[in-house]
Formats: C-alpha cells, sequence, structure tokens
C-alpha cells in the first residue's frame, strides 16, 4: 500500500478532537510543512473523489512530490498517535517510569532509581500487568548485583528470587490460556461445521487443555479464573449451549465486581463478559433479562476511558437495542433510538472497527428488508458489497450474502440468484451448509412466487415441518439471531405481515 492511501486509512479513523490536536502538535515544528497541506487535502476530499487527491496536492504546493510528502504525513500521524496514547496508557506510563529509574541508575541517583522502580511495581501489580512486574523484577536484580547486594541478606535475596520464578511460572500460564483461547477463535472463524455436534467434536481437544491447565495450577489466582471463564464461555456459546454460557458470563461479571483490580483499564475483559451474556441472551429470544445488563454496558460510557473503547460500548449499546427491535418486529421505534445515538455514534460509524461496521451496515439493511423496503435495502447493502474485500474474510459475511439473495429475489433478479446460489454452494460444500441457508437456497429458487393464495399454501405445506425442525436445533440460532429468515419465509407464502409474525413468536417464547 502506497503511503498516500496509508495516510489515508488513518485519517479516516481519527475524530475532530484527535485531527484537531495533531495540527496542533506539528505546530511546534520548523520549516516548510507540505504534509499539512496534503492532510488538509485528504481531511476534506469527498468520498469518490480520491483519484483527485495528488492533481490537488499538486496545484497547492508548487509541484512537490506527493509521495514524499505522504510518506512524511504518515510517519507523523503514527508519531502523535502513540504520543497521545502514551499519556492514558498506563502500561506505556510503566515502561516509561522503568526507563526514568535505569536513567537515575546510570546517573549514580540509586535511591531515586529505587523509588521509581517501587513506583513502577505497585502500578503493574495493580494493573496485574505480570510480563512488566517481570522486567521490573528483573531491573531490581540488576541494581542490587551492579551494587553488590548491598545491606541484603541471603534470606532476602532468596525471597527476591523465588518471587521473580513465581512471577515467570504464572506469566506462563497466562501465555497458555492466551495461546488456548487463540486456537479457539480461530476454529471458530476459520472452520465451518454443520452442526454444534461437530463444532464440539472440533473443539474438545482446546477444552480438554484448557481443563488441565487450570487443574495443574495449584494457586488460587482471580485473573487466571476470569481466563477460564472467558474460554469456557466462548466454547459454550459457539456450540450452542446458550443455559451454559450465560450461566459461566454471569459468574465471570460476578468476579469482576468482587474483584475489581483484575477489570484493568479499560475493562476490556469486563466488556467482552457482558457483550457475551448479551449474545447469548438474544440468540436464546430472553429479552426480558436483557435490560440489566444494558444499563451495566452503559455505567462503562465513562469520559476517562480511551475513545475508541467508548465507542464501542456506545455501538453495543446501540446495536443490541436495533436487534431486538429487529426480534420483536417494533420496527416504528427505530428512528427514535437512531435520533438518540445520530451524533455518539452514526456519524462516527467509519471509526468503528471492520466487523461492527459491517454489522451496523447489515442490521440497517435489514431493517429495511424487514419493512418490505427492498429497493432501500438493496441500497443499502451495497455499501457492503461495494467495499469488496475489505468485508468479505469476515464471518458475519455468509449472512450478508444470504440477506442479499433473498433482496435480489424480491427484485426479481433471478439471473443473480442462479449465479450467486451456485457460487456460495461452490465455495461452501453441500456437506458444511446450515440447514438454514439450505432452505434459504430453495425458497429464492422458488421465485417469482405463485400469484394465487391456494398455490403458496401448498409450498408452505412443503416447508413447515422443516422450518419447525430448525428452530428446535440451539445451532442454527446463530444464523437467526440477525434475522428471522424463516419467519419472513412464511410472511411471503401466509400473507401474514413479518412484523406480526415477529411479536407472535415473541410473545410465545
Amino acid at each position: 500500500m502506497k503511503n498516500i492511501e496509508r495516510s489515508r486509512v488513518v485519517i479516516a479513523s481519527m475524530g475532530k478532537s484527535e485531527k484537531r490536536s495533531f495540527k496542533i502538535y506539528c505546530s511546534t515544528q520548523s520549516g516548510e510543512k507540505a504534509y499539512l497541506q496534503l492532510f488538509d487535502i485528504i481531511d476534506n476530499l469527498p468520498n469518490g473523489r480520491f483519484e483527485k487527491l495528488e492533481n490537488e496536492f499538486l496545484d497547492i504546493s508548487r509541484n512537490k512530490n506527493v509521495e514524499i510528502a505522504a510518506g512524511y504525513l504518515y510517519n507523523q500521524l503514527l508519531d502523535f498517535l502513540v504520543h497521545k496514547r502514551s499519556k492514558k496508557d498506563m502500561q506505556s506510563q510503566i515502561f516509561m517510569m522503568i526507563e526514568k529509574a535505569n536513567i537515575l541508575f546510570e546517573r549514580k541517583l540509586i535511591d531515586e532509581a529505587f523509588h521509581t522502580l517501587n513506583q513502577a511495581d505497585n502500578y503493574a501489580s495493580l494493573f496485574n500487568a505480570e510480563n512488566l512486574q517481570i522486567i521490573i523484577a528483573k531491573t531490581e536484580m540488576y541494581f542490587l548485583g551492579t551494587l553488590g547486594f548491598p545491606n541484603l541478606s541471603e534470606k532476602q535475596l532468596i525471597g527476591k528470587q523465588v518471587k521473580l520464578q513465581e512471577l515467570m511460572k504464572y506469566s506462563r500460564i497466562i501465555n497458555q490460556s492466551y495461546f488456548l483461547s487463540d486456537i479457539l477463535n480461530y476454529r471458530i472463524l476459520h472452520k465451518s461445521m454443520a452442526s454444534a455436534k461437530e463444532k464440539r467434536e472440533e473443539l474438545n481437544d482446546l477444552v480438554l487443555s484448557e481443563l488441565n491447565l487450570i487443574s495443574n495450577n495449584p494457586t488460587s489466582n482471580k485473573q487466571i479464573e476470569k481466563f477460564h471463564l472467558l474460554f469456557q464461555s466462548t466454547y459454550y456459546l459457539e456450540t450452542g449451549n446458550y443455559a451454559s454460557a450465560i450461566r459461566n458470563y454471569k459468574q465471570l461479571i460476578l468476579l469482576f465486581g468482587e474483584n475489581p483490580k483484575i477489570k484493568q483499564n479499560p475493562p476490556i475483559y469486563y466488556l467482552n463478559a457482558i457483550e457475551g451474556i448479551l449474545e447469548s441472551l438474544i440468540t436464546s429470544g430472553i429479552y426480558n433479562e436483557m435490560l440489566h445488563f444494558q444499563q451495566k454496558l452503559r455505567l462503562l460510557n465513562k469520559k476517562d476511558y480511551p475513545e475508541d473503547f467508548l465507542l464501542k460500548v456506545i455501538w453495543l449499546d446501540y446495536y443490541y437495542q436495533i436487534i431486538v427491535i429487529i426480534h420483536k418486529g417494533d420496527f416504528e421505534k427505530t428512528i427514535a433510538i437512531q435520533d438518540g445515538f445520530r451524533e455518539s455514534l452514526l456519524k462516527k460509524v467509519t471509526l468503528l472497527p471492520l466487523d461492527k461496521q459491517l454489522q451496523f451496515h447489515l442490521i440497517n439493511t435489514i431493517l429495511l428488508f424487514s419493512q418490505y423496503k427492498f429497493a432501500e435495502a438493496h441500497k443499502m447493502i451495497k455499501i457492503i458489497l461495494l467495499e469488496g474485500k475489505i468485508f468479505q474474510p469476515l464471518p458475519l459475511f455468509r449472512v450478508v450474502r444470504l440477506i442479499n439473495l433473498m433482496i435480489k429475489a424480491e427484485l426479481g433478479d433471478m439471473d443473480y440468484v442462479e449465479n450467486e446460489s451456485i457460487a456460495l454452494k461452490r465455495n461452501l460444500t453441500s456437506g458444511r451448509l446450515s440447514k438454514t441457508e439450505k432452505i434459504v437456497f430453495k425458497f429464492v429458487g422458488s421465485y417469482p412466487l405463485p400469484q394465487y393464495q391456494k398455490s403458496r399454501e401448498k409450498i408452505w405445506n412443503y416447508y413447515t415441518k422443516k422450518i419447525k425442525a430448525i428452530r428446535e436445533e440451539n445451532y442454527e440460532k446463530r444464523y437467526l439471531k440477525y434475522f428471522d429468515f424463516l419467519s419472513f419465509i412464511e410472511s411471503r407464502l401466509t400473507n401474514i405481515p413479518l412484523n406480526e409474525l415477529l411479536k407472535k413468536n415473541h410473545n410465545q417464547k
């Protein structure tokens, strides 16, 4: 990727306050600043006009080399963002304290060096940063060894070494927990199993390894318990055991409540636990318990947390309100919710991570599609499809293709439906297709639907038993949590409005 493209991506991810701060940061430097001119052009250029970027720069910069200016701009942007983060990120501050201790020791300010190192250790201990605690302990041993272990008995020296060994052992357990979690998440994202049974069999070796790791740890540690509950919760959620997932997530939230120190700053794992339980509840259709955890989510919207963390909190608040509306069929409530989030979220969608941007565009498409606004839904989903390869690797893109297939069928583009169905089946062999995907392929293949109601009822009789069987399988709920494909099929064949069917299903639950 060229420097100008890299710079454009970074600038697009920055908020207004960050952009203002960047200009102030650059104002301290002397000399001509062609890179700032390029920054302004990129920042103000409308979407879709990026091919004119270089020409505009050449017009105002007296033919300076755009790639050299872009390279310097890119480096300045990264330096600024690192500098900005170092002021807020506790890990960066602890690193700086360790460096200060080293400098003080080199300058023979021995007492000050040990005092600064002790401060760093207190902070690292407070935030459970075991890797930093190891660096601090090794730095202390270096200081003591250089000085000839002054005023230190052999017993005290052994005590410090034992503490270092315990820290290293604890760090190994934490690293192994990360390793198993990464493998678990990789298999979830990249291995498409056709059933919950297949998925459980694929993940069982990881579950056994994780249980063995925990059982072989002789000491009780809240941090290790946190990772254990996160691992188990993720496993249960992905294999369709939502009751167990909810139980583990609740235990995790209780653990955070009783041990505030393990929350970290910002409390990423605590947020993951709240997101996990909301995901389990929405998938299980247990909407009445969601409000309690949504309120816990809103309590994380504090100004002292980083902007990207706060944006994720606001996004999750918006997302779970909208997804409940989609599940219940209360589409008339959408406008009020969107108005409430217009400034805090809707104008900042490009700052969200890619997977969240995809979710945002998808649920907006589903809202329009659910109200039979098929042409508008088609315009919305094109935002996703025009991004091309950016969204395609994400697992949720599979749901996007299903929704797009149904939109195209409703719009009468049967050539596209036929070709896309073949392409999807080619990419995902028939044995790997979920039952929901199979029934959607079958349904869109029957378009255009018969005009006479009796003919539609005959088709509906064919689907009734299949739909009932799909609803009884927990694993299929992972497709229905975004959009109830099955109720839509029923709606189109029975002429019952979709919102009425959704409300009826909700009342039955």
